[in-house]
C-alpha cells in the first residue's frame, strides 16, 4: 500500500509539473503573439491539483525528502560540509580516525555500564 500510494504521489506531482508547465507556455505564446489565450478552467486547474495532490500524497508518506533530497545531501548541508568528492585524501582519514576513536570510546563506556549493572 505504501509503495502504490508513494508511486501514485510521484506521477501525480510530476503530472502537475508537466501539466502547468503546458498551460504557462501555452496561455504566454498564445499572448505574446498577439492573440487573446483562451482559459479553459479544467487545463488551468488540472496541473496544479495533479501538483498538490501528488505532494500532499509525498509528504503524506515521507517520501517527499527521500526522493527528492535525500537525506545525507540534508544532513551534510546542515553541517555544512564538503561533499566526498571535493575532500581530499588526507581529510577522509582523519575522519576515519575520529570514527574509530569515537567507536572505541562508546566501546568502554558499554564495558563500563555492563560491569556496573553485574556490581548492582
Amino acid at each position: 500500500m505504501y509503495a502504490l500510494v508513494g508511486g501514485v504521489g510521484i506521477i501525480l506531482f510530476w503530472r502537475g509539473v508537466w501539466h502547468t508547465a503546458d498551460f504557462i507556455s501555452y496561455y504566454f505564446l498564445a499572448w505574446g503573439n498577439g492573440g487573446n489565450p483562451t482559459i479553459d478552467l479544467v487545463s488551468a486547474y488540472d496541473g496544479p491539483i495533479s501538483f498538490v495532490l501528488g505532494f500532499l500524497m509525498l509528504l503524506s508518506t515521507g517520501l517527499w525528502v527521500s526522493n527528492f533530497i535525500g537525506a545525507e545531501i540534508i544532513i551534510s548541508g546542515l553541517r555544512r560540509e564538503k561533499k566526498v568528492a571535493d575532500r581530499n585524501v588526507q581529510e577522509i582519514h582523519t575522519e576515519l580516525e575520529e570514527i574509530a576513536e569515537v567507536k572505541k570510546e562508546l566501546t568502554d563506556i558499554s564495558k563500563k555500564i555492563d560491569q556496573l549493572a553485574e556490581k548492582r
